[in-house]
């Protein structure tokens, strides 16, 4: 009985209660209660949450610009802007060092979905450039330009063409101005084929003795481009030639053989023949700068007009400007800055 009584009394148990201290000891023995450890990227709850917003992109502020639109497939091209447009002269846009976020922000304002941009050629309007918005970077030439998308619609005059200077419509510095989105210029006649290229070889054999070019083996054979278009003369709108020429290299970057050149001239049709307005004449000793024509329009409102060139180097493509002073000479009225100067003297102005 004595046992049973004993195993009904009450189990004597110690309870120890742990204060809200972290810390606890036991004989020596320290222990620290700490919380859970919060997950990687978890505010601190000491902290309250802060959220940041974005500050929303703003336009880039620059003047007025003259473009480059390249068509490249069917009706699809690109536009690149060249450089600012005053009434002094051109100036470079900035570049992405001076301005980091500038691809993301040229657009805005500039090339959105849907604006339209006047084309220009033979000396006049000839179609619209449609913009779809997009803006990617371009390293076609030796400094980074932001690039842009959409579809061209070209008058029939104009249909063999693939580049343009194009400016935003309603600019007011087109020539011939037109309420139509695309002024039906008639196509204009500069002749066959055989006549433009006998008249660009008549010209380069009055200039090459005159600017002591050594006598390549066939005149027509170092020849690499050859274009014909409209020009816009203090007479009027005249037919012109452009050429380019190369000796002991090629028409793009490469390095050229030490004797070699090129040589560039427009020349616009007068009464009897063409007459030459401009020449670039480099040696390769002097840094090698190829030019190309790319269009003319009278851009500062000048006449004749100015003339946009790509230029190659040994390992660089660059955009020039070449155009009339206020003296009526031809200059660099424009050019990257990462591009090869003209040697002195190898621009040529003719009366």
């Amino acid at each position: 009985m004595r046992a049973k009584q004993f195993s009904h009394l009450a189990v004597l148990v110690i309870l120890i209660v742990i204060s809200a201290c972290d810390n606890v000891s036991f004989e020596g023995v320290q222990l620290e209660i700490r919380p859970p450890a919060a997950p990687p990227g978890a505010p601190s709850p000491d902290t309250a949450t802060e959220v940041v917003e974005e500050a929303p992109l703003l336009p880039v502020e620059l003047g007025p610009l003259v473009y480059l639109v390249e068509q490249t497939d069917g009706s699809a091209a690109t536009i690149l802007p060249v450089a600012e447009l005053w009434e002094e002269g051109y100036r470079p846009i900035p570049d992405s060092e001076e301005i980091p976020d500038l691809v993301e922000r040229f657009a805005l304002g500039r090339w959105e979905e849907g604006m339209e941009f006047s084309l220009l050629g033979d000396g006049g309007r000839v179609g619209t450039f449609i913009a779809s918005g997009s803006t990617e970077s371009d390293d076609s030439t030796c400094r980074m330009r932001p690039r842009g998308s959409g579809i061209v619609e070209v008058s029939p005059g104009a249909a063999g063409t693939r580049q343009f200077l194009a400016l935003p419509e309603g600019n007011g510095r087109t020539s011939a101005d037109s309420p139509e989105r695309v002024r039906a210029l008639a196509p204009r006649s500069h002749g066959t084929n055989a006549e433009i290229a006998a008249a660009a070889l008549n010209v380069a054999q009055r200039l090459i003795p005159a600017l002591d070019i050594p006598w390549p083996a066939s005149i027509p054979g170092f020849r690499e481009d050859l274009q014909a278009f409209g020009f816009t003369a203090e007479s009027g709108i005249r037919s012109a030639i452009a050429a380019s020429h190369v000796f002991g290299g090629r028409l793009g970057t490469g390095t050229p053989s030490p004797n070699g050149y090129s040589f560039f001239f427009l020349a616009v049709e007068g009464e009897d023949r063409y007459e030459p307005v401009v020449s670039w004449y480099q040696r390769a000793e002097s840094g090698k700068a190829a030019a190309r024509l790319l269009g003319t329009h009278a851009l500062r409102g000048t006449a004749p007009p100015d003339a946009l060139l790509e230029v190659f180097g040994v390992s660089e493509r660059w955009l020039a400007i070449l155009g009339p002073d206020e003296d009526g000479e031809w200059t660099t009225q424009y050019q990257d800055a990462c591009g090869e100067d003209p040697a002195r003297g190898a621009i040529q102005s003719y009366p």
